[in-house]
């Protein structure tokens, strides 16, 4: 138990030894092979607590600007990841969120969270653009309901968990970076917001110039 930490060997390591080694002795003690358990005498090894493997800003920048700009699917998947960068929401909360449940005046999202209870999450200004210019162009293609789902599959279904995780990992492998959790997302460490804000306008301004076209041809097709 000593020889393990001085060896450089983390600690958790050596809790896992002493208990095998703790196991096995009280399987000889049972069989009457040896009448103690010598590792009852030495105190076991406390495992550190590990840092959570966050998400910086520089990190999620990097991340996210390997979508492409002009594809609608990469706007959901934009959005989807902003949410939860800015909110630290729960993967499950985020895509079962349906569209009564944001309210863009206030900037506030309604989630069901373990136990499946209500709790009021904030978002800021940022992401409430991109949110809002989303759920538009999200409009043209279905007429929305408040039960619909914010983050729909392209069949309307509800998104899977492994797709998100998957995407999430190619696009951190896309930029060069180390893959973190998406759970990573929940813990990031945000800096003035300010860089995530003109990255996102790229995205913002592109696709906001389609949906002012696309009511343009409306317009002119009732008139």
């Amino acid at each position: 138990m000593v020889y393990l930490p001085e060896k450089n060997r983390k600690l958790v390591t050596a809790f896992g030894y002493y208990r095998a080694l703790w196991t096995f002795f009280r399987w000889l003690k049972e069989l009457g092979v040896r009448q103690d358990n010598p590792l009852e005498r030495i105190k076991a090894p406390k495992p550190e607590n590990p840092l959570p493997r966050t998400v910086t800003e520089e990190h999620f920048i990097a991340t996210v600007s390997q979508l492409d700009s002009k594809g609608f699917m990469q706007l959901g998947w934009l959005t989807l990841f902003t949410l939860l960068f800015d909110t630290r929401a729960r993967l499950g909360e985020v895509i079962d969120l349906r569209i009564g449940e944001v309210d863009l005046q206030n900037r506030i999202l309604k989630v069901r969270g373990k136990g499946r209870k209500e709790r009021i999450i904030p978002f800021g200004k940022a992401t409430a653009l991109l949110l809002a210019l989303y759920l538009a162009l999200l409009a043209t293609r279905k007429q929305l309901t408040p039960d619909d789902l914010v983050f729909p599959t392209s069949n309307w279904t509800k998104l899977c968990k492994r797709n998100v995780y998957w995407t999430w990992i190619k696009l951190q492998k896309g930029a060069g970076l180390k893959p973190l959790p998406v759970h990573g997302l929940r813990q990031a460490l945000h800096g003035r917001g300010c860089s995530v804000a003109v990255m996102l306008s790229r995205f913002i301004l592109y696709h906001f110039e389609i949906l002012s076209h696309t009511e343009d041809a409306e317009d002119k097709a009732v008139g």
